[in-house]
């Protein structure tokens, strides 16, 4: 004997039936130009079976064209966050039946509204490979994979590069040569691409060749003069490469940035200690002394500081 629907719901039961009868209705109160009625319908049906595919297709469906129909009248912010709850719904569809191959096509249109054009070009080749070639979507979908194919190929080639920059020296040459080449691509055809810029920066950096690693970051901070992690590398180039006047406006970006971050308020204040700038030393590292007491690296910082103002009373007194 089958279980009545509020024991189904009450043990966790799966009610495909359900969920396909709730489907059907959702679908007909679309069609009479119901859609939030629609919208609740096929809501009900993945309560009732929470894994039929078909259910999470026609929620994103109805949500793409809710939000078609809002569009002009949401922020920024509340685009997004539609475009991804309907993007969770096709990728969910298409996971658990890949023969809805209208769950590909739309999920493609809406990753590239997204930005992520590796996974809109996926989506658009998954759906061209299962529609039928007289698909009345097939040309539609075709000039925009055309369109997005070079955006996924910058993209793959920045994800893979900067991957290999924030481990690089752990990576193998090999490694970090490939990842120069892909990020050298995305400099050429995205110059302002600041990201890219620092990436090849490290990476000249990690095989020791200072000068090219300080061109790459001098050319991200032109893309992008707010880009800290290139002012952290040129703060740290200039200053193990003796020249902490070069470093201090580096240093100083990074300490405005996040002012109470003890390593980068004792960072421009070694800085300036270097450049005999006692009393900016002192301030600073004091600060970053009472931030983080124990920092072995502030201790010894702090260690420096009172040496120098001994040897600087020292030199009064002769």
């Amino acid at each position: 004997m089958e279980a009545p629907q509020f024991l189904k719901r009450l043990l966790g039961l799966k009610d495909p039936r359900r969920a396909a009868s709730l489907v059907a209705k959702g679908v007909s109160q679309a069609r009479g130009g119901d859609l939030k009625g629609a919208l609740a319908s096929y809501r009900a049906a993945l309560a009732a079976d929470d894994e039929y595919a078909l259910a999470h297709l026609n929620v994103a469906l109805c949500l793409q064209d809710l939000y078609n129909v809002d569009r002009t009248t949401l922020a920024g912010e509340e685009q997004d966050e539609r475009l991804h709850q309907l993007a969770g719904h096709l990728r969910r569809a298409v996971e658990l039946d890949a023969r809805l191959t209208p769950g590909f096509r739309a999920l493609g249109f809406v990753e590239r509204a997204l930005g992520d054009f590796e996974a809109a070009r996926d989506a658009f080749n998954r759906y061209l490979a299962a529609a039928e070639e007289k698909d009345p979507h097939r040309e539609r979908v075709l000039q925009t994979l055309t369109e997005v194919q070079d955006k996924a190929v910058i993209q793959e080639h920045l994800r893979v590069g900067l991957d290999v920059a924030e481990r690089a020296a752990e990576a193998d040459e090999p490694t970090r040569a490939d990842a120069e080449t892909r990020l050298t691509y995305v400099a050429e055809k995205e110059p302002q691409r600041a990201q890219a810029l620092w990436a090849l920066g490290v990476l000249r950096r990690t095989a020791k060749d200072l000068e090219a690693a300080t061109r790459w970051l001098d050319a991200a901070l032109v893309a992008d003069p707010g880009c800290l992690p290139a002012h952290k590398e040129l703060a740290s180039l200039h200053f193990h490469g003796g020249n902490p006047a070069l470093a201090l406006p580096h240093a100083r970006a990074c300490y405005e940035a996040d002012p109470t971050n003890p390593a980068l308020t004792c960072n421009l204040g070694v800085c300036h200690l270097a450049l005999g700038n006692l009393a900016e030393a002192r301030e600073l590292v004091d600060l970053a002394r009472d931030m983080a007491p124990k920092d072995p690296i502030v201790q010894d910082a702090f260690r420096a500081v009172e040496e120098a103002t001994r040897d600087a009373a020292g030199a009064v007194k002769k």
